[in-house]
């Protein structure tokens, strides 16, 4: 079972969507401890071609789920939650790009203290934030514990 879902809401993203898959599959806590969900957000560009081509490289690793209505982010975010079977979700948005190690530090992390940041004391929690770069500090405020 993977320890971090990470949904990723896609929309009109063909042209970024490469550098976001390739930082998430080369995170250090192996992609195979990842489930990438990628929510297709009735794109009208080639973006939902080109996720399932990235399904079909990694199948264990990543899902694409396809809407035909666009709903938005927060919408989005919502039906791959409905997905979503590990401990730990992450959000992210198609255009970011992870630091190789963001993942792995953030799941160390938490499940050293045994709960999500959602529970997590405030001196904790300052305590993570403190470690991270701007970019892990977005990141951390968004993942939380099933």
């Amino acid at each position: 079972m993977s320890k971090i879902s990470v949904i990723i809401p896609c929309y009109n993203a063909e042209n970024v969507l490469d550098n976001c898959l390739e930082s998430l599959t080369a995170q250090t806590i192996g992609i195979e401890n990842l489930e990438i969900i990628l929510v297709n957000d009735a794109s009208t560009d080639g973006t939902y071609d080109r996720l399932c081509q990235w399904e079909q490289k990694y199948p264990d690793s990543i899902m694409v789920i396809n809407c035909t209505e666009n709903g938005r982010q927060g919408r989005a975010r919502n039906i791959g939650l409905e997905y979503a079977g590990a401990d730990y979700i992450g959000y992210m948005d198609i255009d970011d790009i992870a630091e190789p190690e963001m993942f792995e530090e953030l799941y160390k992390f938490i499940s050293r203290l045994h709960y999500g940041i959602k529970f997590m004391p405030e001196k904790d929690f300052d305590e993570l934030l403190s470690r991270c770069d701007w970019e892990q500090k977005m990141y951390a405020l968004c993942f939380r514990y099933l």
